[in-house]
């Protein structure tokens, strides 16, 4: 019985196969048992050589990192500490915990080694680390950070932590007592460097000079007061009050003016340039002000009556004015009264003078003025008595006087 020659497998060629044709079925199926073990082979292979790596990426853990403090100055010293929590009833080996300032490329300034995983805290702990302070040359002030590696006893990186540390600086004060003055007016300067927190220890605290300046330009400045101060009190470098200045010629014009304080260190660079510090300097406003007009010397008198003045001075009358004051018109009982009052005020002498010679009172013949008339008339009679007894109480000039020195010419008695 004849058979036709048939492909074991029938069907399409499947790209990147070898082909079937002219094979049995038990060349076919060997084929495909080699294909598959290659193919788990490279597998395999593939896992093997990612596995370390797969492995470090997987089991890397984050540390905590603690420091104390967490910002100062350049020379302040901190503590850094490192933990780590644990199963420890699993008994896990030692752990190694390398510190590295900013970068692990830089040299380690700590590390505790054989730490043990303990039971009753359940934690790695590597405790606080020797005081230590910023590596010279990376201290400048600014944003920094601590990093911490934990390894295994063979090396090998287990997990990593960091924390950020801040250097800081402190700040200048300057002030003006008074803050304004004339020209020639005296005011003293005070300066103040402010550290934060307390004063630094030896050896990161050197005498600092303060040098004060005066200027209306920058550029164009003059020289006020310089001292240097090697002591701090609280945190403070205090320069306490200047001796007394005024403002310094030609810069004494009224307007305001900058009072200007820079800091030096002992080698009379800028203080805290070292370290990257930019508040060494400071300023405040001083004004001048136009001295005030000169008090006159020789004031004009003030006014009588005015507030303050003394006041006026009543004028006297002499008797002459006093009876030419009354008016020669028709007389009548408002002549009469204005007489009798002249008589009553004191001025007897001239009062009774008007009462009898005036021509009114005679020709009016009412017994008022008649009157008038006799009261003038004793008054008169009362006045010469008066004055001849105030006469005879003068002392009489002797005779050799009177030839020795000419009497002055006769002057009208006032009163009498």
């Amino acid at each position: 019985m004849a058979y036709a020659l048939l492909p074991a497998v029938t069907g399409p060629a499947r790209p990147g196969w070898p082909q079937n044709l002219g094979r049995t079925k038990e060349e076919v199926g060997a084929l495909s048992r080699i294909r598959r073990s290659l193919l788990l082979i490279a597998l395999a292979t593939t896992l093997v050589v990612s596995a370390p790596s797969s492995a470090q990426a997987f089991t890397l853990v984050v540390v905590t990192v603690i420091l104390s403090p967490t910002s100062g100055l350049p020379t302040d010293p901190f503590t850094a500490r490192a933990q780590f929590p644990f199963d420890c009833s699993t008994l896990p080996p030692d752990r190694y915990f390398y510190f590295y300032w900013d970068t692990t490329t830089n040299p380690q300034f700590w590390s505790a080694i054989r730490v043990p995983c303990d039971p009753k805290t359940n934690r790695f702990d590597t405790g606080p680390s020797p005081a230590t302070t910023p590596p010279k040359g990376q201290n400048r002030i600014g944003g920094h950070k601590v990093i911490v590696v934990m390894r295994d006893g063979s090396g090998n990186p287990l997990g990593q932590g960091t924390h950020a540390y801040t250097i800081v600086w402190g700040k200048v004060l300057v002030s003006t007592t008074p803050t304004s003055g004339t020209p020639t007016a005296q005011f003293t300067v005070h300066g103040k460097f402010d550290w934060p927190g307390a004063c630094p220890s030896a050896p990161g605290l050197s005498p600092i000079t303060f040098k004060f300046s005066w200027y209306k330009v920058s550029s164009n400045r003059i020289a006020l007061w310089s001292t240097t101060v090697a002591t701090c009190s609280g945190g403070i470098v205090d320069t306490g009050n200047s001796p007394p200045m005024v403002p310094p010629a030609p810069l004494n014009t009224p307007t305001t003016y900058v009072v200007h304080v820079a800091l030096y260190d002992s080698g009379a660079a800028p203080f805290g340039q070292a370290y990257g510090a930019t508040g060494y300097t400071n300023t405040t406003i001083y004004k001048v002000v136009a001295a005030p007009p000169s008090p006159n010397t020789n004031p004009s008198p003030a006014q009588c009556g005015t507030p303050g003045a003394a006041p006026c001075a009543t004028a006297t009358s002499t008797p002459c004015q006093t009876a030419a004051a009354v008016h020669p018109g028709t007389p009548g009982g408002a002549d009469v009264a204005a007489l009798l009052t002249l008589a009553a005020l004191g001025t007897l002498p001239i009062g009774g003078l008007a009462m009898v010679f005036s021509p009114g009172i005679w020709r009016r013949r009412s017994r008022w003025n008649r009157l008038a008339a006799l009261v003038g008339l004793s008054v008169m009679l009362l006045s010469v008595d008066a004055c001849a007894a105030l006469t005879g109480q003068n002392p009489q000039t002797s005779p050799t006087q009177a030839e020795a020195s000419p009497s002055p010419s006769p002057s009208p008695s006032p009163t009498c």
